[in-house]
């Protein structure tokens, strides 16, 4: 009995089909949708027989983990939230142990690309440098300019309490 082959469809590609309003967001998606190529790529690998298919396939695995891995630092780095950041190390069962240790060591390149980048860099927020008074006038002024002053509500009232006994106090 064949399988059917499913389309294959690049996550990336199917995060910015969708695209969001909110770049943390549609970035979460996208490491998400990272995450499940890397995972489906994993079983297709245990399901490969003989060595080359073995080989191909979990070389496929191991550059899909680490896009998803190097995005989910880049992520929480970029956020500043550990959440984002997944530092596991797959486990690989003991037939495919052999052939991850030659693609890591030597035997063949595994190389990784940049991912997200324009999602990453909309994330950054800039660095706001910190505003230093030489003064209560400029503190006072500043406050004026940002709309941070506040009228005394009670600039009328009168004490009852205290009895007036200068021209002054009325």
């Amino acid at each position: 009995m064949k399988r059917k082959k499913q389309k294959a469809t690049d996550p990336i590609t199917q995060a910015k089909q969708r695209r969001a309003d909110d770049p943390v967001k549609e970035a979460v998606e996208l490491r998400d949708e990272l995450h499940k190529d890397a995972e489906r790529k994993f079983a297709m690998a245990l399901r490969a027989i003989g060595e080359r298919e073995i080989i191909l396939a979990l070389r496929d695995a191991m550059i899909s983990w680490r896009r998803y891995a190097g995005f989910s630092h880049s992520l929480a780095m970029a956020t500043g939230r550990t959440i984002y950041e997944d530092r596991r190390t797959p486990v690989y069962p003991e037939h495919l142990r052999k052939y991850e240790v030659q693609l890591r060591h030597g035997g063949l390149p595994v190389s990784t690309e940049a991912v997200g980048t324009e999602l990453l860099e909309a994330i950054k927020k800039p660095a706001v440098m910190p505003t230093f008074f030489e003064g209560n006038d400029q503190l006072l002024q500043y406050f004026e300019e940002h709309g941070l002053v506040e009228e005394d509500p009670n600039k009328f009232y009168q004490s009852q309490t205290r009895p007036k006994r200068y021209p002054s106090d009325l």
